[in-house]
């Protein structure tokens, strides 16, 4: 299948026809790396694009009585495919690389947000300051501070040497889960998303600067920002939003079948949409590109390696894909 068709011929077929490997001159995967039990949350990459990080968590049932949390943290070598780093005992929802590489910080479910040395495995609670559930992670630009996005609404910053709250920032009076958390403008912008709204947020002094809900008055599903800090997207409803962030506003909008998770590299120029059966990728116009997927492949997350040349997708049942970035800019034939 060509998939230069228009996209709103594309959505109206059926999975199963829709996407095969075997319909590729080029196959885009070039990795499969397996997880502990559970459904992939988050995958990032490291600074150096040589190493892909991934958190899991699910809820597996045994028997009508017995459910058991399942999930962890791991790193992985992209180039070996061997597991570098192993919390497999921990479920947790989010986790990323200190601008440097060598630290990570995560959110695991039942312990709070975590440090961990990437190669010395030395790790740190940074859950004193508060007991709230943190569902997402970020560290400021020079890796001294963490924030984190709470289930209960808030943003904390906490200095990771002393375990100390800088500052907390009430994100959303409803206590909607802060579901991302992105930096801009040199590390002065924090932009946090919920359900309700993506909000623009003066990191220094906790001040809202922009606050943004869809046209559609649907919720929001995703935000993704690009590594030069210039693009993002945005999912609402089947509406994908492309931003320019230097204005900090919406050029343009394109309409999509699915609703479930979203990545932009590096340049802006390669945006990839995943859901229940694969993903797609389209460029910053909104105009489809290709596919890859099949029956059984569920995509929860997606992200691309800081240096554009590949683009990692997370799936259900504990599966971590590696695709080439380059074969998925390029039109199947």
């Amino acid at each position: 299948m060509n998939f230069n068709t228009p996209i709103k011929l594309v959505q109206a077929i059926a999975f199963t026809c829709l996407i095969s490997n075997n319909f590729f001159s080029q196959n885009p995967l070039t990795k499969k790396m397996e997880i502990v039990p559970g459904d992939y949350y988050t995958v990032n990459f490291s600074p150096d694009s040589k190493y892909v990080l991934g958190t899991s968590f699910s809820n597996l049932k045994y028997s009508e009585t017995l459910t058991i949390r399942a999930g962890g943290t791991q790193v992985f070598n992209i180039e070996t495919g061997v597991k570098e780093m192993a919390k497999t005992d921990r479920p947790a929802l989010c986790a990323v690389f200190r601008p440097d590489g060598k630290e990570i910080l995560s959110a695991e479910l039942s312990n709070g947000p975590q440090t961990f040395s990437f190669k010395e495995g030395a790790e740190k609670s940074l859950k004193s300051q508060n007991e709230e559930v943190t569902f997402t992670t970020l560290y400021t630009e020079d890796g001294l501070d963490a924030i984190t996005g709470t289930v209960q609404g808030n943003i904390h910053i906490t200095e990771i040497a002393t375990g100390k709250l800088k500052k907390t920032i009430k994100a959303n009076d409803s206590a909607q889960i802060v579901i991302s958390l992105h930096l801009i403008n040199n590390g002065k912008t924090l932009i946090t998303h919920s359900a309700g709204a993506i909000q623009f947020w003066d990191l220094a002094s906790g001040k809202l600067t922009k606050y943004y809900t869809p046209e559609n008055g649907k919720a929001v599903g995703y935000v993704a920002i690009s590594g030069d800090k210039k693009t993002m997207i945005s999912q609402s409803g089947k509406t994908v939003s492309i931003w320019n962030l230097e204005a900090m506003d919406v050029k343009t909008t394109f309409e999509t079948s699915w609703k479930y998770c979203g990545a932009v590299s590096p340049d802006g120029s390669l945006i990839a949409l995943g859901f229940d059966g694969g993903f797609y990728t389209f460029n910053n116009k909104g105009e489809v590109i290709r596919g890859w997927g099949g029956d059984d492949v569920n995509i929860k997350t997606l992200a691309f390696s800081p240096d554009g040349k590949l683009c990692a997708a997370g799936l259900s049942a504990g599966q971590l894909f590696i695709f080439d970035a380059a074969i998925l800019a390029t039109h199947a034939e």
